[in-house]
């Protein structure tokens, strides 16, 4: 058994529970014990490694370059000398992220007051997400079709499509980092310039 921190992605309060490591992934589809909210995932944190309370994330990644182990051609001049060469093989990894510290102490105390300007917060939070998902789908989904079936259509895209997909990679980007800023009315603000930007690009 291994204890985990999840936070509920609405009202942002963080849950400890201890679990195999197989299980974690199960319990962030259930609905936050806190708020109630059942139609988003929880995030995981991470585990708790040390005595000195450690947040540790597991992952998946490419075994060498990616440019590497998702070739399709015969050429590798990477420092693997051909042994993850085309092979598409992942590996896991453990980050170290720090020690532990409460997002919000008063997220954790009985404060309905405060609670509901939270829960206002997390609305107006999901309401940037949703529109913003919206934009990236609307002027960035044809490309970013085009290139998930790219292998399977033998379909070459050309620089401006790539140009397209990249700025939408950078886009997402900026959500995941958003998400993981120390307060939730730092990640409306953060949304609602993000939301500027994308309109006015």
């Amino acid at each position: 058994m291994e204890r985990y921190y999840l936070k509920c992605t609405y009202c942002e309060r963080p849950i400890s529970v201890e679990c195999e490591r197989e299980d974690i992934k199960l319990i962030s589809t259930l609905t936050c014990p806190l708020c109630g909210k059942h139609d988003l995932p929880l995030t995981i944190m991470g585990r708790i490694e040390g005595t000195d309370a450690h947040l540790i994330t597991d992952g998946v990644k490419a075994a060498c370059d990616a440019r590497c182990t998702n070739a399709i051609g015969p050429h590798c001049d990477c420092i693997c000398n051909n042994k993850n060469h085309g092979t598409h093989r992942l590996v896991t990894y453990s980050k170290d992220n720090g020690t532990l510290s409460v997002v919000d102490q008063h997220l954790l105390d009985g404060n309905e007051e405060y609670l509901a300007k939270i829960k206002e917060l997390a609305e107006q939070k999901q309401n940037f997400r949703q529109l913003i998902l919206a934009s990236l789908n609307l002027k960035y989904g044809d490309v970013v079709k085009l290139f998930k079936n790219r292998w399977e259509t033998n379909v070459s895209l050309t620089h401006e499509q790539w140009m397209e997909h990249s700025r939408y990679t950078g886009y997402k980007e900026m959500m995941d980092k958003i998400e993981k800023l120390r307060t939730i009315k730092n990640k409306v603000n953060a949304y609602l310039k993000l939301w500027e930007q994308l309109r006015l690009s």
